[in-house]
């Protein structure tokens, strides 16, 4: 198994190469002295991407933004996606949406 701190550079260096991954704030990572990580947003356009679906147990917080009109198939993905839910949020401004899923 990998240093965490390796993993963590490894998932921000996967970020910075992938098509459907954009680094929002931070992507930094300073080893020089001690191991440093800058907390870390990314944005998936993709919600099927590899780093959506892992916990990395550092500074990064993966997010996608949903259609609106494909709400239910997102709740469905969120349910599915892993046995894991170690973190995890859905924001709606409907509030009829969000009880009608209660």
């Amino acid at each position: 198994a990998l240093p965490i701190y390796t993993r963590i550079r490894n998932w921000i260096k996967h970020a910075e190469s992938s098509p459907s991954l954009t680094i929002l704030a931070g992507g930094k990572c300073d080893d020089q002295a001690g191991y440093f990580v800058e907390p870390t947003i990314i944005e998936s356009t993709d919600p099927r991407e590899a780093i959506m679906n892992e916990e990395i147990f550092g500074p990064v917080l993966t997010i996608y933004v949903y259609p609106d009109a494909k709400y239910k198939e997102v709740l469905e993905l969120i349910d599915t996606t892993s046995p894991y839910g170690l973190t995890g949020a859905v924001f709606a401004q409907d509030k009829n949406v969000i009880r009608s899923e209660e």
